[in-house]
């Protein structure tokens, strides 16, 4: 099992290049954009474990997909909330 601090570790490191390039990937926070990061790499790659054999390129690709589109995609605009 992935330890606490091995994931902090890896945010750490996401958090990192987040700022690095930070020129061509725009995000409010560096930080907690590592976090999810993490989160949605780990939640598809916990989900492919559980469906063997694992298409280790094709869960590559999903991976890369779904975290390119958190951080390009804009958000779209919060409703105004009701008076």
């Amino acid at each position: 099992a992935e330890t606490r601090e091995a994931a902090m570790a890896i945010g750490a490191e996401v958090a990192a290049l987040l700022r690095r390039h930070g020129g061509a990937i725009t995000v409010p926070d560096p930080g907690e954009a590592a976090a999810d990061i993490v989160a949605i790499a780990r939640g598809l790659i916990d989900a492919a474990s559980r469906r063997p054999p694992i298409d280790v390129p094709a869960l590559e690709a999903r991976v890369a997909r779904a975290v390119l589109g958190y951080l390009t995609v804009a958000p779209p605009p919060l409703a105004a909330a009701p008076r």
